[in-house]
């Protein structure tokens, strides 16, 4: 044999070993999807009999990818947001975690379970007379004291003033109580209330990943036949600040579901409801 047929012979075989691959990647792709539409077509039928409908389409049998973070008190972060809040501020400890910063300017409160509560005076500089100016002029204060580096944030008018909400996410996801409702009145002063994650990384606890019709299932069968919806309407994971015993606050996988009841958030490795 020539080394002309010789390679067009080795050339057939490197293409009938590339059709053999992507055959076999095919078949485990559709083997794959097959599985996840039946699997999310038995939790259906599972959640019907439970008295539960699912609006078409919305519940997943695919597994879904996520983290868990453990964030550790940040003294340097703690007093940095306070400066930029407050100016020069004097820091109390108030037992369990909590601690309270003050100053001519206002209070800062900051909580254990990442709760912040803030009270500022009148600023000329946050005197704003419209929905847009009032995000930029909280965006611009909040990035000063915050990590806004992820943060999404809204502006409506509200009482006389304005009221902006900003929330946290983690990887693009929501964090579903990492949210803060900033409230300007006329004169600038502030008001500032919600949670947010001040601590630094210590860890990354765990990843993996969970398959959303499995959670709402089992969640509906920890319920024991008192379901406290009776459909849902849309689904989808978050994450949730969660505080540790320890005095840490972890960043943990939920699902949050949208029913005929109001919202409903689940733990998405436990099935237990957060909210």
């Amino acid at each position: 044999m020539n080394r002309s047929a010789l390679k067009n012979v080795v050339l057939i075989l490197l293409l009938l070993v590339n059709f053999a691959a992507a055959a076999v990647l095919i078949h485990r792709f559709v083997s794959e999807r097959a599985a996840a539409a039946e699997l999310a077509a038995a939790a259906e039928n599972y959640l019907r009999q439970c008295g539960v409908t699912v609006t078409d389409g919305i519940l997943s049998g695919h597994s879904e990818s996520y983290e868990i973070v453990r964030l550790s008190p940040d003294l340097s972060r703690e007093v940095s947001t306070a400066a930029a809040l407050l100016g020069t501020a004097e820091r109390h400890d108030s037992g369990a975690g909590n601690v309270e910063f003050t100053s001519e300017r206002g209070t800062l409160r900051l909580g254990a379970g990442g709760e912040i509560e803030a009270d500022l005076a009148a600023d000329p500089a946050l005197a704003v007379t419209s929905p847009a100016a009032a995000r930029r002029a909280v965006l611009e204060l909040l990035g000063r004291a915050l990590d806004l580096s992820s943060a999404e944030a809204e502006a409506e008018t509200a009482d006389g003033g304005f009221a902006v909400t900003v929330r946290d996410t983690l990887a693009e996801t929501p964090i579903e109580n990492g949210e803060l409702t900033v409230r300007l009145q006329a004169d600038g002063s502030l008001s500032l209330r919600g949670c947010w994650r001040l601590g630094s990384v210590s860890a990354e606890l765990d990843s993996g990943s969970r398959i959303q019709a499995s959670a709402v299932a089992q969640y509906v069968s920890s319920c024991g036949g008192s379901v406290p919806f009776q459909k849902i309407t849309g689904i989808r994971l978050v994450y949730w600040l969660y505080p540790e015993a320890s005095g840490d606050l972890s960043i943990i996988p939920a699902y949050r579901l949208a029913t005929d009841r109001g919202e409903v958030v689940l733990d998405a490795i436990t099935a237990e409801r957060l909210k």
